[in-house]
């Protein structure tokens, strides 16, 4: 199932979504507006080839404000923090 729009508070409808990092990237990994967002999300995939590489990982969860539609609180996400849990491949 492909990452759904944003519902009219700006979350993802809840659920359960399977999907491949570059997905991930493309819709939250590189912002426009945030330098800090694209460092962020360089580290967490360098994390998952290292990760993936050793056989540790086979799914991982990004939530809370890395996939939010909201800009003010972009600034503060990161992949993995608490929230509604979201998955991917």
């Amino acid at each position: 199932m492909a990452i759904p729009a944003f519902n009219e508070h700006g979350l993802l409808p809840d659920g359960i979504y399977e999907c491949t990092l570059e997905e991930v990237e493309a819709r939250f990994g590189m912002l426009q507006d945030s330098d800090r967002r694209s460092t962020l999300w360089a580290k967490f995939r360098e994390f998952m080839e290292d990760a993936t590489f050793c056989k540790l990982v086979k799914a991982v969860l990004v939530d809370g404000s890395f996939v939010t539609a909201d800009r003010s609180q972009r600034h503060r996400s990161h992949p993995g923090c608490s929230g509604r849990p979201r998955l991917f491949r």
